[in-house]
């Protein structure tokens, strides 16, 4: 909580003015006269204490040249209202509802004044009453003000507006002539029962007043003269006085302006008319007023209400009257429930706000609460994060969103970690840590992201028995993952080891399994060799996966192990190497963690299509600058037999194909091997299309290589020369080269292999690989024909 006053208004006369500004008077008298009017008036309104009347903070004091008084702050006099919007249309307008609401608070200073306080106000008019900085409407310039029943002293039950040069000071300690009643009034010559004050002295001039607003024209124009004053009492009209009052008001505020005082309605019969009670949006602001005084279970009913009643009620209204209180609750309520139901109902109205607005006051509140927050208040605060992160100043939402996800994934009801199995609690922090995960990306503030949520998910990762809050948090840190450097995500991987050592169910695995392919991609081969691998590996022998949970182990370790790949080719990428022994050593590697072709049940199928995990586009592109040389045919003849399905004969040999390609365009080289079996016919050709994996859009190529025969091994370019532009595009700088054994025998081969790299990741495999070569073999065969290829994106 602040302090009670946060602003106040204070009020200061600079007598100097009077003598010597303009329209300043040297009369000794006269301002002598008012200087008493005025300390009377401040000491007056001190002595009265209501919600509805001005609340003086700090006594009147005469100082040489000053007289100065404190009070709660305020924006402004009706009376300066009225006139802003007669000088400038665009001046928002009060709408009914404001008005209303402000007469009766009104109204309710008058009552208390003519019953507790035994006054009779007597000065009733636009000038007489503020609108407070709370938005609501305060009654004040007690100068004039009279007991009731007391016989006044002489000359002072009326006021004399006689004479044709009196002086401002003089008529500024009268009341004004365009809100006096007649009674009032010493030389009108409208004559009434009885002069002298009574509190149906008010309820006319409230009626003036009240006509007032809602026409927005005064029913008495007149100035200081008696005479224009009798004769607009005398043309005074219902019909055209009261055509901007609401329908079922008019009778009640005619009531008021009766000429005869003993035939007008009280002010507080025009506040208990039923009019008013039957106005739900109005009623809703009176519960406001007081609720303070309300009890919880009326509180409670009240709120769930109130969000119905929100779209009868203007902006003006709600951010003014509504959305004050409702922050107060919000700051100084300590029920859990209530303060649930607040947070969506304050981040509802606080939409209007301006930026400036929100950061003085709605952002305090929610940062006082999200302090002391727990149960459900904490996780309607949690639920709001994503609100809050988009609304919020940036530097505001730094401050306050990471924070509470931290506290929420801390709490624990009692300050230590949470280890105990209230389902309330788990359900707290396992939704904290989603929301958390679903911002790191990109929303939180990236420092405090680091340095408190998390730390806060590692502990709590640790901490918990709860299988779904343990895969929330490593969730939180897979996502939090891009955001962290090399330290920070050793330190979430080495949190990762101790769960895997005590917990290898189904759903820790899998978070697990996210976590360290997130970590390996973005780090590295070096920490995916270290940790990543070893922290998986285990997982796959987890009693309690089901075949699809250990097939995304699976898929989650060959990512690993393709990161690790890549990183090895990489460093050696530069040397050069036999094709039939280097490239074959490397498909060897690739080939580990890729079922091996199933062979056709006969010799007149084709094989079928195989995947391969690749690595993600993180990976450097690599440049080769290899050149192939020609090596003896059973050297191959021995790698085919190694790599290829055993159910090839042992003389089909590897087709070598080294790609290269500019950064951007496709990730580095293509190294694969295919085998051509005896029965193939000089002639005929292979093809084959690399599509770049760009989001699964790029150029594509086709080559074809000419069938090798005639029992001799030959080495043949084609499609393209030999590179011309080392590093350059894609469609500029590919060759194949071929290589076979000697091949005889009857048969024939009539359609082209074609290898595709297709690059994406299955939404509903989250582990799957980012890039898969995708092997087809359409085509006819003729005798004893089959063929086989594989390959990996390195």
């Amino acid at each position: 909580m602040g302090t009670p006053f946060p602003k106040v208004s204070a009020w200061i006369l600079d007598k100097s003015l009077l003598t010597h500004g303009e329209g300043g008077s040297r009369d000794e008298r006269a301002l002598a006269s008012f200087l008493e009017h005025c300390k009377h008036e401040a000491k007056a309104l001190a002595r009265l204490r209501h919600p509805g009347i001005l609340r003086v903070i700090s006594p009147i004091e005469e100082l040489r040249s000053q007289l100065v008084f404190v009070t709660e702050a305020v924006e402004c006099s009706l009376g300066g209202y009225l006139a802003a919007g007669l000088k400038d249309a665009a001046v928002s307008r009060m709408s009914e509802l404001e008005v209303k609401h402000g007469l009766l608070q009104l109204a309710g200073a008058i009552a208390f004044l003519h019953g507790e306080a035994g006054l009779v106000h007597r000065g009733i008019c636009p000038q007489a009453a503020f609108v407070a900085a709370s938005g609501g409407w305060k009654l004040a310039s007690m100068g004039f003000a009279a007991p009731i029943g007391a016989a006044p002293p002489a000359g002072a039950a009326v006021f004399d507006y006689s004479g044709n040069a009196i002086s401002p000071l003089l008529l500024a300690i009268k009341p004004a002539l365009a809100y006096t009643p007649p009674e009032l009034v010493a030389t009108t010559t409208v004559h009434v029962g009885s002069a002298g004050p009574s509190t149906l002295s008010d309820a006319f001039s409230f009626g003036l007043l009240a006509a007032e607003l809602f026409s927005n024209c005064q029913v008495l124009a007149v100035s200081s003269s008696v005479a224009a004053y009798d004769a607009a009492l005398r043309g005074m009209s219902p019909e055209r006085d009261l055509r901007g009052v609401p329908s079922d008001l008019q009778a009640l505020v005619e009531g008021l302006l009766a000429l005869e005082p003993a035939q007008r309605c009280p002010v507080e019969t025009f506040a208990s008319s039923p009019v008013f009670q039957n106005d739900r949006p109005l009623r809703a602001l009176r519960f406001l007023e007081d609720l303070l005084q309300k009890s919880l279970a009326e509180k409670s009913a009240f709120f769930r209400d109130l969000s119905r009643l929100l779209p009868h009620m203007d902006a003006r209204v709600q951010l003014r009257l509504v959305l004050p209180p409702v922050l107060s609750e919000l700051e100084t309520g300590t029920e859990p429930a209530l303060l649930a139901e607040l947070v969506p109902l304050v981040l509802r109205l606080s939409a209007a706000q301006s930026a400036q607005d929100r950061a003085a006051s709605t952002l305090p509140a929610l940062a006082s609460l999200a302090r002391r927050a727990s149960g459900p208040a904490l996780l309607a605060l949690v639920e709001a994060a994503p609100e809050l992160q988009r609304e919020l100043a940036p530097a505001d939402a730094a401050r306050l969103v990471p924070g509470l996800l931290a506290r929420a994934l801390a709490a624990d009801g009692g300050g230590g970690a949470p280890t105990g199995p209230d389902a309330r609690l788990a359900a707290l922090q396992e939704r904290a840590a989603c929301v958390a995960a679903a911002l790191a990306p990109e929303g939180l503030d990236g420092q405090a992201l680091r340095a408190t949520l998390v730390p806060a998910a590692r502990r709590l990762c640790l901490a918990t028995t709860s299988a779904p809050v343990r895969v929330a948090c490593f969730e939180l840190l897979a996502a939090a993952g891009p955001r962290l450097d090399a330290r920070e995500t050793r330190a979430s991987l080495e949190t990762a080891v101790q769960v895997a050592a005590v917990d290898r169910s189904a759903p820790t695995a899998a978070a697990l399994g996210a976590l360290g392919v997130a970590a390996a991609r973005q780090q590295g081969p070096e920490l995916a060799a270290e940790l990543v691998l070893p922290t998986l590996s285990p997982l796959l022998v987890a009693p309690t996966l089901t075949r699809a949970q250990r097939a995304g182990i699976l898929r989650a370790v060959r990512a690993t192990l393709a990161v690790i790949e890549a990183g090895a080719i990489a460093e050696a990428g530069a040397r050069p190497e036999l094709p039939g022994v280097a490239s074959s050593a490397r498909s060897q590697a690739s080939r580990s963690s890729t079922p091996d072709p199933k062979p056709s049940s006969t010799g007149s199928k084709m094989g079928g299509a195989w995947a391969h995990t690749v690595p993600t586009a993180h990976t450097a592109p690599i440049v080769s600058t290899t050149h192939t040389t020609p090596s003896a045919p059973t050297a191959h003849a021995d790698t085919a037999s190694r790599l290829f399905d055993p159910g090839l004969p042992k003389d089909a040999a590897p087709l070598i194909k080294p790609l290269r390609s500019q950064p951007g365009n496709v990730v580095g080289t293509w190294s694969g091997q295919g085998g051509m079996v005896p029965g193939q016919r000089e002639g005929s050709t292979m093809s084959s299309s690399i599509k770049t994996p760009s989001n699964n859009v790029g150029m594509t190529k086709t080559f074809q290589g000419m069938g090798l025969g005639n029992g001799h091994p030959k080495t043949e370019p084609v499609a393209a020369p030999k590179p011309r532009n080392p590093g350059g595009p894609l469609d500029e700088d590919f060759w194949v080269q071929s290589q076979a054994p000697a091949l005889s025998g009857p048969g024939s081969f009539s359609q082209p292999t074609t290898e595709q790299l297709a690059t994406a990741q299955d939404p509903a495999d989250p582990f799957g690989p980012l890039s898969t070569l995708i092997v087809q073999k359409p085509g006819s065969t003729n005798g004893n024909v089959r063929t086989s290829a594989q390959g990996s994106l390195i």
